[in-house]
Formats: C-alpha cells, sequence, structure tokens
C-alpha cells in the first residue's frame, strides 16, 4: 500500500483518508511497499473528500473517516457480516449512512459547520474480491497490464448523468465547465444519502487506486493509465509519487489524496474485464474502429473532391500562407525575428500577416494550430480578423492567462477583456480570443 493526502492546490486540507493493511489487528496503519498476507476480514482503503469551506469541510471529512473506522473494528465485521457478498455489500452501505448521519448531527447542533458535507469512497479487500463503496465524485480505479485503466466508481455528479443520458460525449466531460457539480454526498440537509455498491474479481498484479478529484479533476484517465502502466516495476510508493507529480505539473487546484494497493499474488488469474465496466481493452479496440472508419470516410471524402475537380474542373481557392503546427517544432521567446513576412522556416512576426480577401473559411473549425511555448494553439479567422483561441483552465482569472501568455504577447489583463467583451465573467472551458496581430513567434 502507499497514500498521501495534503492540501496541494489549496491553502486548507479538506480531504482525509484512512487504510488499513489488517483489518483484524484493530491497528489503523499500514508501511509502504510492505508485502503482507491479507487476513480474513481484508484491508480497506477510504478516501473522504471535505465540503463546505474553511474548517467546515475539514471536519466532515475526519467525521467520515472517525465513523468508518468504529464500523470497519474488528469485533464489528462479526462472522454473519463476512458471511456473503450480499452481507459484506450491505455493511459498506450502512457504515456509509451512518457517516451522513453522523455528519448531519454535527450540523444541527454546531451553526458553524452547518452546510458541511463529504464524498466517500471505500475499497474493501476480501479474500479474492474487491467491495467498492461511494457516495459523490471521489474514484476507484483498478489498474491491470492485461486490459489498462478500469474505474470501478460511477461519479455522482451532474456531467456524468449529461454523458449517461446521451447528452454529452464521455470524451467532453473532463473539460466542461460544469464537472465540479455533484448529484450526491453525504451530509445533505435536503436529501437521504444514495450510496452505490459494487464487487469485482482480484487478478495478480491489479493497482487499486482510490483518490479525489483533486487528482482525477487534473489527470484524464489516459493519463492515469499511462503512469501506471510506465511504473509497473516500480514500487507502489514510487506509482504513488508519479501521479503526485503529475497532477502538480498539470496545475492542480484543488487537495489531492491518493491511496492504492497492489495486489502481488494469490489472486484470481483472469483477463475479464470488470462487470458493467469498460475495460482498457475494451477502449482500445472501440478507438481501432474509430480511428478505421475515419480513415474510411477520410477516404471517401478525398476521392470524392477529386472526382468533381477533375469532371466539373472545380479549382480550389488559393490558400493562405501560414504555418501549419507541424512546422513550428519549438519557439524561442528570447529574441523577435525583424522581418515582417511568413518565412518557409516557419519564423512569423505576425503583427503585419495580412489576410486573403478571397480565402474561404469554416469558423467551427481551426485553419491551423501552432506552438508558442509549450503549448498548442488553434488559429481561427472570424469576419477576416486572425486570431489564437486560449481554452481557460479551471480556478484561471484573466491576470492568469496575461502572465501565462506574456512570453508571446504583450496585451494586459483589461486588453484581453476588450477583445472578448461578450463574456462577463469568465469560467473553466471559455474559449478567449487573443489577436494575432499582437502575438510574436521565432522557430
Amino acid at each position: 500500500m502507499a497514500a498521501r493526502c495534503e492540501a496541494a492546490g489549496r491553502d486548507n486540507n479538506e480531504d482525509n483518508y484512512q487504510l488499513s493493511d489488517n483489518l483484524e489487528t484493530n491497528q489503523w496503519s499500514f508501511t509502504t511497499d510492505k508485502t503482507i498476507a491479507l487476513g480474513d476480514k481484508g484491508a480497506l482503503l477510504a478516501v473522504a473528500d471535505g465540503m463546505g469551506g474553511m474548517n467546515a469541510g475539514e471536519v466532515a471529512s475526519a467525521l467520515v473517516i472517525e465513523t468508518l473506522k468504529e464500523d470497519f473494528a474488528s469485533d464489528t465485521l462479526t462472522d454473519d457480516v463476512m458471511s456473503s457478498p450480499e452481507n459484506i455489500k450491505t455493511h459498506i452501505k450502512n457504515a456509509i449512512v451512518a457517516a451522513d448521519t453522523r455528519i448531519k448531527q454535527q450540523s444541527a447542533t454546531d451553526p458553524a459547520t452547518e452546510g458541511m458535507g463529504s464524498t466517500v469512497v471505500i475499497l474493501w479487500i476480501v479474500g479474492q474480491t474487491a467491495y467498492v463503496g461511494w457516495c459523490g465524485d471521489s474514484r476507484a480505479y483498478r489498474f491491470n497490464p492485461a486490459d489498462g485503466l478500469v474505474r470501478l466508481s460511477h461519479d455522482h455528479s451532474y456531467v456524468q448523468e449529461l454523458v449517461d443520458a446521451g447528452k454529452l460525449k464521455e470524451e467532453l466531460a473532463f473539460d466542461h465547465p460544469q464537472n465540479n457539480i455533484i448529484t450526491r454526498s453525504l451530509g445533505d440537509s435536503h436529501r437521504k444519502v444514495r450510496p452505490d455498491v459494487a464487487s469485482y474479481p482480484l487478478r495478480d498484479g491489479d493497482v487499486l487506486l482510490l483518490c479525489s478529484d483533486g487528482l482525477s479533476g487534473v489527470l484524464r484517465d489516459e493519463q492515469i493509465e499511462h503512469i501506471l502502466h510506465e511504473s509497473q516495476t516500480e514500487p507502489i510508493g514510487r506509482r504513488r509519487d508519479l501521479l503526485w507529480q503529475a497532477a502538480e505539473e498539470a496545475g492542480w487546484d484543488d487537495n489531492v489524496t491518493t491511496c492504492l494497493c497492489y495486489v502481488e499474488s494469490g489472486a484470481v488469474v483472469t483477463t475479464q474485464t470488470a462487470p458493467g465496466m469498460a475495460g482498457g481493452k475494451r477502449k482500445s479496440i472501440k478507438r481501432i474502429l474509430r480511428a478505421v472508419i475515419t480513415v474510411i470516410i477520410a477516404a471517401l471524402l478525398f476521392g470524392a473532391g477529386y472526382y468533381f475537380e477533375k469532371s466539373l474542373s472545380f479549382k480550389f481557392l488559393p490558400k493562405s500562407n501560414i504555418v501549419t503546427g507541424d512546422s513550428v517544432a519549438s519557439v524561442d521567446n528570447k529574441s523577435t525575428p525583424s522581418g515582417n513576412e511568413l518565412q518557409d522556416n516557419g519564423v512569423i512576426a505576425a503583427k503585419t500577416i495580412t489576410t486573403p480577401q478571397n480565402e474561404v473559411f469554416d469558423t467551427n473549425k481551426p485553419d491551423t494550430t501552432i506552438m508558442l511555448g509549450k503549448q498548442k494553439y488553434d488559429v481561427y479567422k472570424e469576419n477576416g480578423i486572425k486570431y489564437i483561441q486560449y481554452k481557460v483552465g479551471k480556478g484561471e482569472t484573466i491576470d492568469a492567462i496575461a502572465q501565462r501568455v506574456k512570453d508571446y504577447c504583450t496585451l494586459s489583463p483589461q486588453e484581453i477583456m476588450q477583445y472578448n467583451s461578450d463574456k462577463k465573467n469568465i469560467k473553466k472551458g471559455d474559449l478567449i480570443k487573443i489577436p494575432w496581430n499582437v502575438i510574436t513567434v521565432n522557430n
């Protein structure tokens, strides 16, 4: 096992967690990277992400962990509780309900904590099975080289409901501006808590991961999978550190908690994907099919265009002289070229570039892409004016955006807002226009 829980992107840490590598001992502890034999009552990992601001969120998540420690004490795990998978699931659900009740009682008696709440995700390893219970958007994953990363929990969130209803493509959920809205939590005085519980067979080589949305909100599942795949030979503590480092580099803006457990041996050996979840192998097949279909469609469109060009003497309008993303491998921000025309070697002095009057442009698609610093940007034209499109990150302000692009753009925050006067308040996912004529790029 390995774990880490810190304030990370915020001043105050409202996350909490707890691990026990042997519930029989009544000692809530573990030693990172130590190999142990699983006891009859199993091992537990739990993460709680508090909400409510100031200290209230911290209080809520602490109450969740305290309740779980009581409900998973050795003497509460009776023979009856351990007698069947259904009884084990019921015990998990009852423990989450008890934590919800405790938060609500505390809020009712202490005005300072009114409105506090918490998410929770629990993973209880019993024998050759992983039992998962959750409420909110803290997540449980399993990685295995056989089928990649599998999400074992299903977010209780507004965006997930849009995906489930077919109103939003799953690949767009990560960047949705309202992906922080949860639909279920502990401590909600207006609703009865409704946790979900599921179970999955374990296999040798499984890496089980619990995390708050401080991690899953800045790292896509594909990035988490890549890190765990590339670090297969590393101790589990090192894998934890690599996830942590990646979250920090991605610009975390929330508390981050990660709890991991590596199943070394003795589990079921199977390549079956977890029930009801899209495993890495299934995802790979879908990606391949999508790629094949895309190639076929592109070939058909190309063939149709070629036919019309030949048979109807259709001539494409002249293309503007623009550098594509592939032409600019890197940007050196130390100096500015003296020329004012677009050169074959990719040097641009963008302030004097003009737009051909007869050029056709689809505003729904970028005209090209270009690298500025380490970031790739789409280049658009609208009403004869060319600009790059900057996508606002989570928690970013206009001041932060101006600071981030200062090496190649001299606009002040106020000037950026003048070019985007249609946006009163920016939020994550907004597309900010930066005019091309104030951008300087070197190859």
